[in-house]
């Protein structure tokens, strides 16, 4: 289960801005994982920070009283926005999970994506890598700025929160600061 949030995660992450002359080239020899411009001004600290925001904004927002804890399964990460292992200095993107508590369940799935709408996200149920106009156990809701939030149920009750930021430069050695354990 942990893998189909990785796979819907990768799916809406990163590509390069064709039109903008001042940013990071596609290489056609690489395979991309999704069509959102990689963001040549963001840093691996401020995709953690942005990140970390609308995952706070997003609970503050929420019909009713919900907190995250941390998801073990799934710690902060900065992968790759590439499926290609030997591109050299790829895009990368802030990636980390919790665990919902307060709400579970398909019930539970359906108060985020009507959350997430009021909020003026783009929403839609995920099969694998694709949108689908059917019901499933995994939602995305996607920022206008391109942050991507994933929710999945597993087990039949537990929500699990995927937060992804948009693509930017590979910066050897940029840190991350510690991400919180819970939000409230």
């Amino acid at each position: 289960m942990t893998l189909l949030i990785i796979c819907t995660v990768i799916a809406t992450s990163c590509s390069d801005d064709s039109d903008n002359p001042d940013g990071w080239r596609r290489a056609p020899e690489l395979t991309y994982l999704g069509d959102v411009p990689v963001d040549k001004d963001l840093t691996a600290g401020r995709a953690q920070d942005i990140t970390i925001a609308h995952v706070r904004s997003m609970v503050s927002a929420f019909a009713f009283e919900i907190s995250l804890t941390g998801y073990n399964s799934l710690a902060p990460s900065r992968p790759s926005c590439v499926l290609d292992k030997l591109a050299v200095d790829p895009p990368h993107r802030f990636m980390t999970s919790y665990q919902v508590e307060g709400a579970t369940g398909k019930a539970g799935l359906q108060e985020f994506m009507n959350s997430w709408r009021q909020m003026g996200w783009k929403v839609s149920y995920k099969a694998g890598l694709h949108s689908v106009d059917y019901e499933t156990n995994v939602i995305e809701g996607v920022t206008p700025d391109h942050y991507s939030m994933n929710m999945q149920v597993l087990q039949e009750k537990l929500l699990v929160l995927t937060a992804v930021s948009p693509c930017f430069p590979f910066t050897p050695g940029d840190p991350a600061d510690a991400i919180p354990l819970n939000i409230p």
